[in-house]
């Protein structure tokens, strides 16, 4: 009963709260990291030999470089921690050959690393997409249950920065959509196509990152059947620099319970705009609805409408400021609403825009307008 020898015995951090050591592999510098060779082959081979539940280290400071993909295919529990490596395509490589492709799967952390593609044409300038090699993706989340791309920098792609999508292998009429995706404290800047291409996904985020030279859209939640998914989708404090055509859009197939509850909110746009594309763009599907959109305390700008607002339902658009850039469009307004219902405009700044606050057409209901200024 001796107090003391209680507590010495009690209070020992190595016997009672200390965790294991993680179970961490380092790739060999055996494998060439100068960009010298293509060497995607030599590092699947080695992933193969990594047990699920590791985390796998490549050399610091390294180059690897690539003509073809590395695959991640069906793993559990991994962090691909690149150790401030660079993976570098050396060639154009074929339509669909991605830097990483994620292939089902589940919990794949891909961290601290660079990945280049081969497109010289990539950002907003002339040239920037090419239809043979669209599929080109920096990162390729292909039906994965769980991933997270931290402190990654990703240039010069010829598809988009990052996809998530079904499983290829299988289609998208037999296999499960990506779910919780989270991008985080990343740099991206050139690509031929979208920014993030959302096809086919349920909860994905991207927060405190930057993206700038997108060819097309700089996040696009566009399905390619009604079967597929664009749920519960967060774009949040966020920089987004030079885009042709909108910071966020929401086309394509998809409606009703496979499509929605999307926030926008704490995001700044930086400019310089190329169209009079829309800041934010949701369109509708014919004779469907679209439902639950947050849009709040983004600074945006604007060469057409603000936002564009078309087929949803239940929408909040509150505390924004929009800034019109007289890119020589149509007279347009803050917000144009096409057949959308319950819908919260309020407290924001539509600078500059000659239409005035609000465009609302006769089918739309449930509109809540107060509190804006021009």
């Amino acid at each position: 009963s001796d107090p003391t020898t209680t507590t010495t015995t009690t209070s020992d951090p190595t016997t009672t709260t200390t965790a294991p050591p993680p179970n961490v592999v380092t790739v060999p510098s055996s494998i060439p990291h100068d960009c010298s060779q293509a060497v995607e082959g030599q590092i699947a081979s080695f992933l193969s030999t990594v047990p699920d539940g590791s985390t796998i280290q490549f050399q610091p400071g390294g180059c690897y470089g690539q003509d073809g993909t590395i695959f991640v295919t069906d793993r559990q529990n991994l962090v691909i921690d690149g150790n401030g490596s660079t993976f570098q395509a050396l060639t154009q490589g074929g339509s669909g050959r991605s830097n990483w492709e994620v292939q089902a799967g589940s919990n794949i952390t891909i961290e601290n690393m660079t990945l280049y593609g081969a497109n010289p044409n990539a950002g907003v300038g002339a040239g920037c997409y090419n239809a043979a090699l669209e599929w080109q993706h920096g990162i390729d989340f292909e039906a994965t249950q769980g991933a997270t791309v931290d402190n990654v920098n990703i240039y010069n792609v010829y598809g988009d920065f990052i996809e998530a999508q079904y499983d290829s292998r299988l289609g998208w009429d037999a296999s499960q959509p990506a779910r919780n995706i989270l991008v985080e404290n990343s740099y991206f800047s050139g690509s031929g196509r979208m920014g993030l291409g959302l096809t086919d996904v349920i909860g994905f985020t991207m927060q405190n990152s930057y993206m700038a030279g997108v060819c097309w859209d700089a996040v696009d939640v566009e399905l390619d059947s009604n079967q597929e998914y664009g749920l519960d989708i967060q774009i949040l404090d966020n920089t987004f620099g030079p885009t042709n055509l909108a910071v966020f859009s929401n086309y394509g197939q998809g409606y009703g319970p496979n499509v929605g509850d999307i926030t926008i909110s704490g995001n700044t746009e930086t400019g310089p705009l190329y169209t009079c594309e829309s800041a934010i763009a949701v369109g509708q599907y014919p004779g469907e609805y679209r439902s639950n959109y947050t849009i709040t305390n983004n600074h945006l700008l604007a060469g057409g409408y603000g936002m564009d607002i078309e087929g949803v339902e239940n929408a909040t658009i509150d505390n924004n400021t929009v800034t019109y850039t007289n890119e020589g469009c149509n007279p347009p307004a803050g917000v144009v609403l096409v057949d959308s219902h319950t819908v919260s405009i309020e407290n924001n700044t539509f600078a500059g825009f000659p239409g005035g606050v609000a465009t609302v057409d006769s089918l739309s209901t449930g509109l809540t307008l107060v509190g804006n200024s021009l």
